[in-house]
């Protein structure tokens, strides 16, 4: 194929506890919202939304866990480079999130 070359990337990451706590739950969104913050101001919600619904179980009419961030073809910035740093973030994001409460401890 001639032209430029086309990247994509996605990614994403979710939370379903066997137990959820408000806390957390606040915590790991709030998390994630500050991670998407330097991406603009709808990313979250959208990544979010796109995280819901792949989690919703139809059948039983509920969310699967808590939620996360989904994304796929990650629009940002050039290409796979921005991508990358997205996905990186959240990740990082993530991990952090899911050991709040052993550092508070």
């Amino acid at each position: 194929p001639d032209g430029e070359p086309v990247w994509w990337f996605g990614g994403g990451y979710d939370l379903t506890p066997f137990y959820p706590f408000a806390e957390d739950c606040r915590h790991w969104h709030q998390t994630a919202r500050d991670a998407c913050a330097p991406f603009g101001e709808d990313t979250y919600a959208r990544y979010k939304r796109w995280c819901d619904e792949y989690f919703h179980l139809k059948h039983r009419g509920e969310t699967r866990g808590v939620g996360g961030l989904f994304y796929e073809n990650y629009p940002g910035g050039s290409g796979l480079m921005a991508g990358s740093v997205f996905g990186k973030l959240a990740g990082e994001s993530a991990a952090a999130s899911t050991g709040h409460k052993q550092a508070a401890a």
